[in-house]
């Protein structure tokens, strides 16, 4: 993040100058210049958006920053479409088996004798859980909640379900991408989390959002609403091809 789009700006031009470097020391990185002619394409854009990804539902507080957005992008006469019928679900649940997948057993390890934030202390219940109580433990959540359900019943137990569950990542990417290029978006605008912040001193021990980007490994850049006017517009589309670069989901 940054306090200026053009700070924004600087420091992704910044990061591209070399990207040959980048791939020579990392062999993950896509050797990829900044493109002048993707920041300023010259047209408007054609931008889609979502405040419910049919899993956990936002806050108003996050869908109005969404809807003010938007609004701020159509009335500078750029094309603005609904992504309708968005449903994570299955995303959510590959999230939960890959990070399931070892039983804990590599977090316990960097987690020993650390003082560990209340937001992953579900986690670590979890880990501790003797495996043969998690179907009991799995029904009594049930009763409460059932994404709560899920965190428990989540995890292959065997090598064979775990390549199961990457199988269905890459399924996964591939109908997100595709359906994104089929609509021609250059960017989509969502809550990357269904709530602000919580104050440490609140409830935070079961949290839910992020699967999308954590699972598909893309890093939403994100923008303070009030960067988002008048000829700034322009200014937040860093990079515009998706189908080269699938980092333009911007969140708030």
């Amino acid at each position: 993040m940054s306090a200026t789009v053009s700070g924004i700006q600087i420091g992704m031009q910044c990061l591209l100058e070399n990207a040959r470097r980048m791939s020579i020391e990392d062999w993950m990185v896509i050797p990829l210049q900044w493109q002048e002619s993707l920041y300023t394409p010259g047209r408007k854009l054609r931008i889609g958006w979502y405040d419910y990804d049919g899993f956990f539902p936002a806050t108003p507080g996050c869908k109005r920053a969404v809807r003010e957005v938007t609004e701020k992008l159509e009335e500078a006469g750029h094309h603005v479409q609904e992504w309708k019928n968005r449903d994570h679900s299955e995303i959510a649940n590959v999230f939960n088996e890959i990070m399931l997948s070892d039983g804990g057993y590599h977090s316990l390890a960097a987690w020993k004798g650390e003082i560990l934030d209340q937001s992953i202390e579900m986690n670590v219940l979890r880990f501790k859980t003797p495996l043969f109580l998690h179907g009991l433990v799995s029904f009594l959540s049930g009763l409460v909640s059932q994404k709560l359900k899920l965190l428990w019943d989540a995890g292959p137990i065997k090598t064979k379900d775990l390549w199961l569950v990457n199988g269905s990542k890459d399924r996964l990417i591939t109908e997100f991408v595709s359906d994104w290029n089929n609509h021609d978006f250059d960017i989509v605008i969502c809550p990357g989390f269904p709530f602000p912040a919580p104050p440490p001193q609140y409830p935070s021990r079961i949290l839910s959002g992020t699967h999308l980007p954590v699972s598909f490994r893309y890093p939403p850049p994100q923008y303070p609403p009030r960067l988002l006017s008048g000829t700034l517009i322009h200014s937040i589309l860093l990079l515009l091809d998706y189908s080269q670069v699938p980092t333009s989901t911007v969140s708030f």
